[in-house]
């Protein structure tokens, strides 16, 4: 297992103790002038999280491999030691300069667009490929102060300002989407979300 090759570049993984931060900014900023704060629904999707990587050209040397991208689409560790095998050859060759300089840009980007929304963001070396996982919570402003809504963090206006943002800095390393890729669903308690901590005290781990 390469799991200990796993760090963190912003945050931890005491996310939960994070995203209870948020969330109780979030409540104070809704303070009535009553002096009653107004509490999130226990059901708001809270946080979402999105997984950022490129070709594994890119990270990988395939000719110093003697590999192909159609044989690497195939192979599955879930296959067994033989594609493992295979894999962990490729790995040999991976280029610590390009996961370096892949990272300094998803780290920008995720400063300039999400900024303190940002839960943590971690780089993965244990899987298949290189890959990074950001986890956002999801405030917007609103006239009573700050709120947590999935459903206006992210709409196709946001999403085209992330994409936008993400595709000029990948430029600069010589990364280029091949084409725009349709807008996923607007994410629901089960798929890409975080479930709301109890607060003040603490809470079990999100579930996603």
């Amino acid at each position: 297992s390469r799991t200990k090759d796993n760090f963190f570049i912003i945050g931890s993984n005491d996310e939960n103790k994070i995203l209870a931060s948020h969330i109780e900014e979030t409540e104070q900023s809704r303070t009535q002038k009553t002096g009653k704060v107004k509490g999130i629904r226990k059901d708001a999707n809270v946080a979402i999280s999105f997984v950022y990587s490129a070709s594994p050209e890119y990270f990988f040397d395939f000719e110093k491999s003697k590999m192909t991208r159609d044989k690497w689409e195939v192979l599955d560790i879930k296959n067994g030691e033989k594609d493992k095998a295979k894999i962990a050859k490729v790995w040999k060759t991976l280029k610590k300069d390009k996961v370096e300089e892949f990272k300094k840009i998803i780290v920008e980007h995720m400063k300039e667009v999400h900024k303190d929304n940002i839960i943590n963001l971690q780089c993965h070396l244990d899987e298949k490929g290189v890959h990074f996982h950001g986890l956002v919570s999801c405030r917007v402003n609103s006239q009573n102060g700050l709120k947590l809504c999935a459903k206006e963090f992210y709409t196709n206006k946001t999403l085209a300002g992330w994409n936008k943002d993400i595709r000029a800095r990948m430029l600069k390393i010589g990364l280029e989407a091949k084409k725009d890729e349709p807008m996923p669903a607007i994410p629901t308690n089960k798929h890409h979300t975080e479930q709301a901590p109890e607060l003040p005290n603490a809470a079990p781990k999100p579930k996603v």
